[in-house]
């Protein structure tokens, strides 16, 4: 159980690490990219400025644009990444170029060509250049204007090729190095859930030893009052009322309901200290679930509910007679418990070869009230009862399929439920021969 409960808390912990991980690694990711692609969206049009300003400068001077190349700009790299502009009149001719690399001519002018963003936005853009080689360029546009008239326009850009190379090669060593601070998490987690069950372990622990104190305390005054009260019955020369009758009839009701539970406690106790052995042994349980049937038959006949048994197997099987029948007990009184009047239960005993050898199968249906999909794994846990008609319409502790799950698990074997609320469940046991 506390196994379970750990992995649980591991996987919990774990998933949380994680969403955090990713989270980090995303806005890390996404954060960095932002903030190179800004730094050279800006540079880029900061540069493209200082070149306007320039050739407008020289206009006002010699009444024309520059004409020649002016290695200044060029050799200004801020970062790294080849820096380049071309330079064209009103005619949209090409009045200046600064191009360290001549094959990209004929790439950014057709760029150029087709150019529609506005004045001072930058946009970035893939080309193949006429040697094969696949580069990414950041350009901008700036008008050139002389008293509101357009004079020119100069289109500055820069190669970011490096800049992309870089941020794509650090992907896989980013999801490497996520995938290690994963395991570190993972790892971390399970040493966060381990701490956590030491309390957990010894509130149980505290638990289970009061159960079982208190279960042992309470059966000695519980056989006395049985007693007492069979005595007071069986007294020929004690003349009681019919009242008085009735009375002592419910309280030897009330005692043995509550010797059950005190009997059920104490085997859920010293199942857990791992105090009860089991005696198996090869035997035939269809004459033990013939007696089951035949003692649980008058149950269901208050309720007229018909209880059926289908044996389908004539071969020994190997387990504690004893409990295994407490098992079919816990099953068949639970599903005559739940299903209204009127209705149905089948009891069906098999063995079945398969993969992994002989399995004996047990399986209850009844037409029962059924039990919801959230609640079909509780059910098997302690105390816990569904809703209002599985508490004060029904008796019974919550301890039954506990017990039956422990008996189940202690022979190695398997119980399941499947149920649809309004039509009924079906309990199926698997369990090794």
């Amino acid at each position: 159980m506390f196994s379970r409960i750990r992995n649980r808390l591991t996987l919990l912990y774990t998933t949380i690490f994680t969403c955090f991980l990713i989270l980090f690694a995303g806005v890390s990711y996404l954060g960095s990219t932002w903030a190179v692609s800004y730094e050279l969206n800006e540079e880029v049009r900061q540069l493209c400025l200082k070149e306007a300003e320039k050739q407008l400068e020289s206009y006002k001077q010699n009444g024309k644009l520059e004409q020649e190349s002016d290695k200044e700009i060029y050799d200004a790299r801020s970062v790294s990444g080849v820096v380049f502009y071309y330079l064209l009149d009103d005619k949209g001719n090409v009045w200046r170029a600064q191009e360290p690399f001549p094959e990209m001519r004929e790439t950014i002018l057709g760029k150029i060509r087709t150019w529609r963003s506005k004045e001072g936005q930058t946009e970035t853009y893939s080309a193949s250049l006429q040697n094969g080689q696949e580069i990414k360029v950041v350009m901008t546009a700036r008008g050139i204007y002389e008293n509101q008239q357009l004079i020119g326009t100069l289109y500055f850009g820069k190669d970011v090729t490096a800049y992309y190379n870089v941020i794509q090669h650090s992907t896989p060593v980013l999801i490497g190095i996520s995938f290690v601070f994963l395991l570190v998490a993972a790892g971390a987690a399970h040493i966060l859930a381990g701490r956590t069950m030491i309390p957990l372990k010894r509130s149980f622990s505290r638990q289970r030893e009061f159960v079982a104190d208190a279960s042992h305390e309470l059966r000695t005054p519980l056989t006395v009052l049985r007693t007492s009260a069979d005595a007071i019955a069986r007294d020929d020369k004690n003349v009681m009322s019919s009242f008085s009758q009735l009375v002592l009839a419910d309280m030897k009701d009330e005692i043995h309901k509550m010797t059950g539970i005190v009997s059920d406690l104490l085997t859920l106790a010293r199942a857990d200290a791992g105090a009860i052995e089991l005696f198996k042994e090869r035997f035939d349980f269809a004459p033990e679930a013939e007696r089951i049937i035949r003692m649980l038959e008058p149950s269901a006949e208050e309720k007229n509910i018909q209880l059926f048994l289908q044996i389908y197997h004539a071969n020994a099987i190997y387990g504690d007679k004893e409990r295994l029948s407490q098992l079919l007990t816990i099953l068949v009184d639970n599903s005559i418990k739940y299903t209204p009047r009127g209705g149905t239960v089948i009891v069906a005993l098999a063995v079945e070869e398969s993969d992994s050898g002989s399995l004996f199968r047990i399986s209850v249906s009844d037409t029962g009230v059924g039990i919801e999909a959230e609640h079909q794994q509780q059910i098997f846990e302690r105390f816990f009862r569904v809703d209002q008609n599985r508490s004060r319409d029904t008796s019974g502790s919550g301890l039954g399929l506990a017990i039956a799950q422990w008996i189940v698990e202690a022979h190695n074997g398997k119980i399941t439920v499947s149920s649809e609320p309004g039509k009924g469940s079906t309990f199926a046991v698997s369990i090794p021969m």
